[in-house]
């Protein structure tokens, strides 16, 4: 009975044992269910910061859509902007043709009113000329009309001294 009691007690003891064992085996599985939680947790996370990156990432594709949209409108604007640049250019290129054009005809227009003052001064001259010498002429006129008048009163004269003479004739016979 002493070794059957021993035996018992021995087999006590291996219990013990076991159970000693099948505690650090549950306190071993409870931690690797720790650890494997603390790894969903980090998976979880991990999920969790490749979404916010993916999100990131399409908000950034967006907001490069729109800066290339941007762009295109900028260069849009710029072609438009150099068309317009052309045009006033042409624009500024006919307004200095026209204005040669009417410098050229104002250049014109001051010669033909040289030309024409020119040729009122020589008029003014012929003018003048001719005022000259209708002045000579009417003092010409003048001198002829005063031997005219000379002319009549030695006729005058004559006639009187003609009547004179034929009286003394008459007389005389």
């Amino acid at each position: 009975q002493h070794d059957e009691g021993v035996d018992q007690q021995d087999g006590v003891g291996q219990h013990i044992k076991d159970v000693g064992r099948h505690d650090e085996g549950v306190d071993q599985h409870d931690e690797g269910v720790d650890q494997h939680d603390e790894g969903v947790d980090q998976h979880d996370e991990g999920v969790d910061q490749h979404d916010e990156g993916v999100d990131q990432h399409d908000e950034d594709l967006d907001q490069h859509d729109k800066d290339l949209d941007q762009h295109d409108e900028g260069v849009d604007q710029h072609d438009e902007d150099v068309d317009q640049h052309d045009e006033d250019v042409d624009q500024h290129d006919e307004g200095v043709d026209q204005h040669d054009e009417g410098v050229d005809q104002h250049d014109e227009d001051v010669d033909q009113h040289d030309e024409g003052v020119d040729q009122h001064d020589e008029d003014v001259d012929q003018h003048d000329e001719d005022v000259d010498q209708h002045d000579e002429d009417v003092d010409q006129h003048d001198e002829d009309a005063d031997r005219h008048d000379e002319d009549v009163d030695q006729h005058d004269e004559d006639a009187d001294q003609h009547d004179e003479d034929a009286d003394q004739h008459e007389n005389e016979m």
